[in-house]
């Protein structure tokens, strides 16, 4: 009944969620790279397997709900190749043992 009688309000109502929704994703997206960066570093730090599990415990400042599953598997993918080839870890660590199958 309200769509009927505002059928203009609503659809402008509709066309600010959608906007607001993306601005949020873009600023998500953005800040994505960075703290899986940050999140597969600690876990490596900590010893522990670069999985799932461990990385979303690390993740922080993210709100998930924004993001696709492709996306985190980009960004996690690309997270864990930077560290494997970074010059600044210590290279007498076996970091392979940290890899998932």
């Amino acid at each position: 009944m309200l769509e009927n009688a505002f059928r203009y309000e609503v659809g402008k109502v509709s066309e600010l969620y959608k906007e607001q929704k993306e601005a949020e994703s873009l600023k998500v997206k953005d800040r994505l790279q960075f703290e899986m960066n940050r999140a597969v570093r600690r876990c490596a730090a900590k010893g522990r397997k670069l999985d799932w599990a461990h990385i979303l415990a690390e993740l922080q400042g993210i709100d998930l709900r924004l993001v696709r599953q492709r996306e985190l598997n980009l960004a996690k993918d690309k997270a864990v190749k930077r560290y494997m080839e970074s010059e600044r870890r210590d290279k007498s660590r076996d970091v392979e043992k940290l890899l998932c199958d």
